[in-house]
């Protein structure tokens, strides 16, 4: 607080201050306004780690079934080992590429959406893919399957660190 001093000056009075302390009314508002504040930010439930890690689970047996197939493959297709090799690299090659405009998409939109919209081209690449009756069908499938399947890249780590606070992401991640 302060006082007029002689002479017209201002004057401090420290044991006039209020205490650091907020009274039960402040205090009270405070409290309402963190409520609030939480109601907003809410903690999310293990359910959606668990959508998270069975999408994560679906694309990474989407990635690794072709290697279980090989002989398959060579035997329906009538292909040759760099045929495999062309096959499974433009794959990587096609995935790798597209994570880069999905990563800027996941920055700029909502990454719920694009993990959920990306899985309709995802599911006919997979069939398509599965359902191929040439090589050269199965090679465009397995590339647009690359293509799409980068939806998932970089939206999941982003939505896990939106989800959950610092001290629990290394359970999470």
């Amino acid at each position: 607080a302060t006082s007029a001093a002689p002479g017209g000056e201002m004057a401090f009075e420290p044991d006039a201050v209020a205490s650091e302390e907020p009274h039960d009314s402040e205090r009270a508002r405070l409290e309402t306004e963190v409520a609030r504040l939480r109601t907003r930010f809410p903690r999310y439930p293990k359910r959606y780690l668990y959508v998270l890690m069975a999408v994560g689970a679906v694309d990474a047996a989407d990635r690794t079934i072709l290697a279980t197939v090989i002989e398959d493959i060579r035997r329906a297709f009538d292909v040759s080992d760099s045929q495999i090799g062309w096959l499974i690299g433009a794959y990587g090659v096609v995935a790798a590429l597209s994570v880069l405009p999905f990563g800027w998409l996941a920055d700029r939109w909502n990454r719920v959406w694009l993990i959920a919209l990306g899985f309709i081209p995802w599911s006919i690449a997979m069939f398509w893919a599965g359902a191929a009756q040439s090589f050269t069908m199965m090679f465009a499938a397995r590339m647009f399957l690359g293509s799409i399947e980068a939806t998932n890249g970089p939206s999941t780590p982003s939505l896990l660190g939106d989800y959950y606070p610092v001290k629990e992401r290394g359970r999470v991640f």
